[in-house]
């Protein structure tokens, strides 16, 4: 009974001491490696900027959630047109003159309007 373990404590202690060393304990590479590298999450992270407007210097970009705005040279961001369950945006346009025109992954594909002025959207 002994033997098995004692068997038992040294199979234990090799594995454990196989998963420390096949982790990589010098952080070159692996799962230490990828924690001493780990950054902290942003909370927007834009897949296209659209542009700037040159009035109010606001900031316009695509993100996976929708397309949002910063208020003038502030980091402060605020969404403009949300992406919702079925009706995700694919791609959008800033024309600089108070429009964003955008299209989303409906049948049969429109292009979106959004006056950012009037807060209104439309279908073209």
């Amino acid at each position: 009974m002994q033997t098995k373990h004692r068997n038992f404590i040294l199979f234990s202690l090799l594995i454990a001491i196989l998963v420390i060393t096949g982790c990589n304990a010098d952080a070159s590479a692996g799962l230490f490696r990828q924690l001493a590298n780990s950054r902290e999450v942003v909370d927007v992270r834009y897949n296209q900027l659209l542009g700037q407007n040159p009035i109010t210097d606001d900031l316009y970009f695509l993100t996976d959630t929708g397309i949002y705005a910063t208020a003038g040279l502030t980091t402060t961001t605020a969404s403009v047109v949300a992406n919702s369950k079925n009706k995700l945006i694919h791609s959008a346009y800033y024309d600089k003159s108070d429009t964003i025109l955008y299209t989303i992954n409906e049948e049969p594909t429109n292009v979106q309007k959004y006056i950012i002025s009037t807060d209104k959207k439309s279908t073209t």
